[in-house]
């Protein structure tokens, strides 16, 4: 495990708050950051969308751009960082599953979907935290309470991994999404 932290970012509000939350925490571990984001490209083949592949392309084009727009954002803001961006084409969840092995923690946002709402639908989130072999975060919107949640190893003693959920009523985003 390398001391990476790992911020995965969908262009959404909530990660936003999460990249502003990672950052933040990587700044006090002295660590670098990588925010990377998923094209899931599968969700557009087989014409189900109705989508030509220049558009697909273009769309793919569009999310490295504002990816790297976001780094760069972040690059300014923290200066003393070492801070990369990644676009990968992939699912979120096995993109941030397979990151988790060199990371010493992943960032998510949340977006404020119940407790009893993931449970049902599942989240990006709690599939990562529940895969993932390093400690996730996941940043939640205001309204909802820190949470905690853990796996338990094999031997059912010890916290192997912990998601640990944060109200965003914290950090103010010094980064626009």
């Amino acid at each position: 495990m390398d001391r990476t932290v790992i911020i995965g970012h969908d262009g959404s509000r909530g990660a936003g708050s999460a990249l502003t939350w990672g950052l933040q925490h990587a700044r006090r571990r002295r660590a670098p950051v990588r925010v990377v984001r998923a094209f899931d490209a599968e969700m557009y083949q087989f014409g189900l969308t109705g989508l030509s592949l220049s558009v697909i392309d273009d769309m793919r084009a569009a999310a490295d751009r504002d990816l790297h727009a976001i780094r760069d954002q972040a690059r300014a803001a923290y200066p003393d960082l070492e801070i990369d961006a990644d676009l990968r084409i992939d699912s979120p969840t096995a993109l941030l599953v397979q990151l988790s092995e060199h990371a010493e923690t992943v960032v998510v946002g949340s977006h404020g979907a119940s407790a009893t709402h993931l449970q049902l639908s599942g989240s990006t989130a709690m599939y990562v935290a529940a895969h993932a072999t390093c400690p996730v975060v996941a940043y939640l919107p205001s309204a909802l309470r820190t949470l905690r949640v853990s796996s338990w190893g094999s031997t059912g003693h010890r916290p192997r991994r912990r998601l640990w959920a944060m109200p965003s009523s914290r950090p103010r985003s010094c980064v626009s999404p």
